[in-house]
């Protein structure tokens, strides 16, 4: 169950086409069907979406173990100023 009316659900559809500038589905009276665009988008989201969570998941686990040492190994005053170092230097290499 999504919890969201349908009017609510077809507005973001319908924002989320525009802002992609295709048709993620056929709409008809009687039916919906994913366009062949559609069909492809909905699996590179779905990759997406997996790598997402397994990102979060790395990160969450490497955040853990590092908290876990450096909390056992230094006093917080080291940590304050070494951390914001040690970080700088892992987003630059």
């Amino acid at each position: 169950m999504l919890y969201i009316s349908q009017p609510s659900l077809s507005y973001q559809i319908q924002v989320i086409e525009e802002e992609i500038r295709f048709k993620i589905f056929d709409r008809t009276q009687k039916s919906i069907s994913l366009t062949p665009a559609g069909k492809m988008f909905v699996e590179n989201v779905r990759k997406i979406h997996s790598l997402y969570k397994e990102a979060v998941e790395e990160g969450q686990n490497y955040s853990e173990k590092f908290n876990f040492i450096h909390t056992k190994k230094e006093n917080n005053k080291f940590k304050k100023y070494y951390f914001p170092f040690n970080l700088h230097y892992c987003t630059n290499n």
